[in-house]
């Protein structure tokens, strides 16, 4: 089985997507399989890495919807653009499949055709497509949405652990003090529901950093300590040119500007999970 990650935090702009592609990438850098799941309305994934499905492919809709199907008429192998060509190492893989605007119409076509589904709730859909589809891969990364809604509470429930991106601001401890109790009722949840397991915290991520942020970035850190709340350690995310320039190129950062300091924080991430 493949190991489940999602970035969560209902809050939009901490860099959830940015986190998905370049993790994904690192990942699969590393020589690992890695199926990125845009599970997003905005399709914010899909558009990074500039991946446009033909007509008549099908997409995280259709995956989610008829999962008795499988993955693999949806499944695009990213390969970079013409200018930015990606090719991985020996055994290393990045595959996509792409999100599509009608997702949060979802979990009522699912609800419709329920006594046809091979599952008895759509909160069960994701975990059954990673255990009967997933199998080759070595990690699957679940791109939510910045919103509280069942197609987020599913990617929550299939996740095995969940990266939380947060701004380095004032108020940063308040949401992640909301996301642990959310996440603590979410797992208490898993018994009624009859879903295995539990959904796991590895780390807050501080991202999207200014140069002039480093003491909210050192207070914040201090308090996570403090509040014995995992995260990744020294490690933050800057904001770089290179990294909204590379979204530009839709291509990860890595790729664009390799020595940039946004692909190495998401290097020593890669090496933390």
């Amino acid at each position: 089985m493949p190991k489940v990650i999602s970035p969560a935090n209902s809050k939009g702009g901490v860099a959830k997507t940015t986190s998905s592609v370049n993790l994904g990438h690192e990942l699969a850098c590393c020589g690992k399989k890695v199926l990125i799941i845009d599970g997003d309305s905005q399709r914010s994934a899909t558009k990074n890495l500039g991946i446009e499905p033909r007509p008549g492919q099908a997409t995280i809709y259709a995956v989610i919807t008829e999962p008795s199907l499988g993955i693999k008429r949806a499944v695009v192998a990213y390969t970079g653009t013409p200018r930015y060509p990606v090719q991985y190492p020996p055994g290393g893989r990045l595959d996509v499949i792409p999100g599509a605007k009608q997702i949060t119409e979802a979990p009522t076509a699912f609800d419709k055709s329920r006594d046809r589904q091979p599952v008895p709730t759509f909160n069960h859909v994701l975990p059954y497509i990673i255990e009967h589809f997933c199998g080759e891969y070595d990690y699957v990364i679940i791109d939510p949405s910045p919103s509280q809604d069942r197609v987020n509470a599913a990617i929550i429930y299939a996740a095995d652990a969940i990266i939380a991106p947060v701004a380095a601001e004032p108020m940063a401890m308040d949401g992640v003090q909301e996301l642990l109790e959310s996440l603590l009722e979410m797992n208490a949840a898993r018994d009624g529901l009859r879903l295995a397991g539990q959904t796991k915290l590895a780390g807050l991520l501080i991202a999207k950093v200014y140069p002039d942020q480093m003491k909210l970035v050192a207070s914040l850190q201090q308090a996570l300590d403090g509040a014995h709340i995992a995260h990744f350690g020294p490690t933050y995310i800057p904001y770089t040119t290179a990294g909204w320039e590379s979204t530009g190129e839709r291509v990860p950062i890595a790729i664009y500007a390799p020595d940039d300091a946004a692909a190495q924080a998401y290097r020593i991430v890669t090496q933390a999970l």
